[in-house]
């Protein structure tokens, strides 16, 4: 058992180190966003990813509508056996930690495989709509996305850099109000 004084002690040599490892990942955060920057690389890497999910999400669709009624309703009663498994398990979980279960009227295991197989064909038409979508995101569309993404995790970062600056001396009400005046002078930046 540690005396009282090695525990302060200890305590804070670990609150240094972990100070010191923010100041690690905040370097290296930084310079990985500003190489991102750099390399203009994300939004052709955003439309190739937004191609293979429509992709895998048209397949998905297209299975369905090909699939003949028996091959449905396996399906169908498979996904209503596994909800229930499931549901089964998150209930036998909240009795042991005392809490509710939340168990609703309306989940997936009151439905019958009729109405089931009715929501996913409805479901389809939505899916190969998305398919769609997600193939049409232009480039200009795709930089833009990665524009705003790395505005917020600049932001992010900035947050960050500053909470360091304030553990390592500054005032917490300085801290927020500079904080404030920064993000809003980053975001015009971009507008």
């Amino acid at each position: 058992m540690m005396q009282p004084f090695q525990d302060i002690y200890h305590s804070e040599s670990l609150a240094e180190n972990h100070v010191h490892s923010m100041e690690y990942w905040i370097t290296h955060a930084d310079q990985i966003l500003t190489a991102l920057e750099q390399d203009q690389a994300l939004g052709p890497t955003i439309r190739r990813l937004a191609f293979d999910l429509a992709t895998v999400i048209g397949n998905l669709a297209r299975e369905w509508e090909d699939a003949d009624d028996t091959k449905k309703r396996q399906w169908a009663k498979s996904c209503i056996e596994e909800a229930k498994n499931q549901l089964q398990l998150r209930d036998e979980s909240t009795i042991i930690n005392n809490h509710d279960s939340g168990t609703t009227k309306n989940d997936i295991t009151t439905l019958s495989q009729e109405e089931l197989i009715h929501q996913l064909s409805l479901a389809e038409s939505l899916l190969l709509d998305i398919e769609d979508s997600l193939k049409s995101i232009s480039a200009d569309e795709a930089d833009e996305i990665t524009d705003v993404a790395l505005v917020v995790l600049r932001i992010f970062l900035h947050t960050l850099k500053q909470f360091y600056m304030s553990i390592q001396g500054g005032n917490i009400e300085i801290f927020t109000r500079k904080v404030g005046q920064q993000i809003l002078q980053l975001y015009q930046l971009k507008l």
